[in-house]
This record gives C-alpha cells, sequence and structure tokens, in this order.
C-alpha cells in the first residue's frame, strides 16, 4: 500500500511540474516562433516597476500573448499553453476568435470567467495588434506590441525575463564587486569583463524539485568564458539572487555548491 501511494505521489508531481512549467518548454522552441506580441501596457509597466503586476492585467483579460509560429497565428493564456488560433468572421466582418474561454488555466482563472464575452483581433500594422474584447455592450480595447526600444520580442518567458533584468546592477560575486549594465538585446555595459548575455530558459533545482530558476548566462568580452547563473527575481527589492551552475540535464540544474551571486539593482 505504501509503494502504491509513492508511484501516484510521484505520478500526481511529475503531472504537477508539466503543468506549471512555461508552455514553451513544453512544446515548442524559441527558434519556432516567428513573432510575438505582448500587451502595451503590461510591458512598459514592466519596465517602469521592475515588476510583473499579473493580477492588474489578467483579472480585466486572459491573453498573455499572440505569437505567429511556422505562419500560423497562436494565443496564450495567462499560465496557461500556447494554442493554434481559431477564428472566423462575424457578419460584420470582424475577426473572431471563439474559443479563449476552453484555454483558461483553471489554476488563475474560474470556470465561467469571460463566458460571456466575444474577442475580436485587428492587425494594425505589422507590427501591432489590438484585442477587442465585447462584454456586455461594452467594447474594450488592449493594443499589443511584438517591439520596444528597438528590442524584437522572443519567446514570452524570455521576453519578460529581459524586461525585468533590463537596467543597472551591483554584481556580488562570491564576494566581488562591480558594476554592471544590461539591455534588452543581450548587451552588457559598464563592466569590464562581460559584454553579453543570453536568458536561456527556466529550469529545475536537483537538489530542491520545487525550486524554479531563470537561467542567464554572461558572455566575457572575448568571447571564451561564461558564468551560468541560476536566478530568481525579488519584486520587492527589483533585484536578483541565485547561484552558478555546471550544466542542465534535460530540464533540471545542477548547482555549484557554495558559490552565490546577487544583482543588487541601483
Amino acid at each position: 500500500m505504501k509503494k502504491k501511494l509513492k508511484i501516484l505521489q510521484k505520478t500526481l508531481f511529475t503531472i504537477l511540474i508539466a503543468a506549471t512549467l512555461p508552455s514553451w518548454a513544453q512544446e515548442i522552441t524559441t527558434n519556432q516562433i516567428e513573432k510575438t506580441f505582448l500587451p502595451e501596457d503590461y510591458v512598459k509597466n514592466i519596465l517602469i516597476t521592475h515588476q510583473r503586476k499579473t493580477s492588474e492585467m489578467f483579472r480585466k483579460q486572459p491573453i498573455e500573448a499572440f505569437l505567429i509560429i511556422k505562419g500560423n497565428q497562436h494565443i496564450k493564456t495567462y499560465g496557461g499553453k500556447v494554442n493554434p488560433t481559431p477564428t472566423r468572421k462575424n457578419p460584420d466582418g470582424e475577426i473572431e476568435f471563439p474559443s479563449v474561454n476552453q484555454l483558461l488555466n483553471l489554476m488563475y482563472f474560474k470556470e465561467d470567467d469571460f463566458k460571456t464575452a466575444t474577442f475580436f483581433i485587428k492587425q494594425v500594422d505589422e507590427n501591432n495588434l489590438s484585442l477587442e474584447i465585447v462584454d456586455s455592450g461594452r467594447r474594450k480595447t488592449v493594443p499589443f506590441i511584438n517591439s520596444i526600444n528597438g528590442y524584437q520580442f522572443e519567446d514570452p518567458e524570455v521576453t519578460y525575463t529581459k524586461l525585468l533584468l533590463n537596467g543597472s546592477y551591483v554584481l556580488q560575486d562570491s564576494g566581488k564587486k562591480s558594476t554592471i549594465t544590461f539591455d534588452l538585446n543581450g548587451h552588457i555595459s559598464d563592466n569590464e569583463y562581460w559584454n553579453k548575455y543570453a536568458v536561456e530558459g527556466v529550469h529545475l533545482y536537483s537538489k530542491h524539485p520545487k525550486a524554479f530558476f531563470k537561467s542567464i548566462t554572461l558572455i566575457s568580452k572575448s568571447g571564451d568564458e561564461y558564468l551560468n547563473l541560476a536566478f530568481t527575481y525579488h519584486p520587492d527589492i527589483k533585484s536578483w539572487a541565485g547561484y552558478s551552475y555546471k550544466k542542465v540535464t534535460g530540464n533540471v540544474i545542477e548547482i555549484k555548491e557554495g558559490k552565490t551571486v546577487r544583482l543588487i539593482r541601483k
């Protein structure tokens, strides 16, 4: 009986992890995404406040991203998976996608949230979309953009990590301190040693499988040295803390013991 219970617990935990990991980690790779559109106000708010105020944005509308993948349009609801977007034209010629309510992650929404709402999409130009939500006779417009400050959006989670990371910090690495500034396009300035960075994704920690880390790699000016960082973001102090890591096996990182790294926002 105990053995069966352990198997059940392990199975449930595996299901939980699969549901919790970002959908891009399960279904698509970054190089499959041709364009990503994110809510304009949400993106600008992250750059200003250095916080992701998800409850304020997505309790009003559930769509986190529109993505063009292999020429086809997909949507990602908040906390949900990336899904193809079935559409139809109404008598007025507007493009409607009728299945949004079926794509909600019920960890974040109620089953009947947005049940009476109708969702339309308008292509303003190649860089802008307009989401129109009609509910109880009221129409709300939510603009979506695919770039900001010269940065072309990528996978949504990679993009949100870069938006949060953007700015100047004090880098604390094993007691040593230096200044470092990240832009949105993978460049580093104000640092003598590092001049580029890459956001790799989200990984689990082998010793604490419920812990999730953003994976950020610093690249030296010579281009032949790398520092792999497993970071968590602390919105209360708008800074990052974590560890350097050796490697990733599947989706699990192996952290170098005792080496902590912090980015303290200036």
